[in-house]
């Protein structure tokens, strides 16, 4: 694992969120975070652990598995161009 990665970035929670139609006010009653929390994961002032990233995505509908592999096929494609 790679020091300073997360599963889950700030930016991305926020976009996933919005395409969603969640408030942060509504994901915090999802998940054990205040919405001061999530305001901070989205602004990248804190990084997301890997296990609340797992349950963000969750309370958001989003499979894990399915995150990963896309997540995955993208950083495969950036690579590729920037070589």
């Amino acid at each position: 694992m790679v020091i300073g990665k997360s599963l889950l970035s700030g930016k991305t929670l926020r976009k996933i969120r919005k395409n969603k139609g969640v408030t942060q006010l509504q994901l915090s009653f999802k998940v054990p975070v205040t919405r001061e929390s999530i305001s901070k994961y989205e602004n990248e002032v804190v990084m997301i652990s890997d296990d609340l990233a797992v349950l963000l995505l969750n309370a958001l509908g989003v499979h894990v598995e399915n995150y990963k592999k896309i997540k995955g096929d993208l950083n495969d494609r950036t690579e590729k161009r920037a070589s």
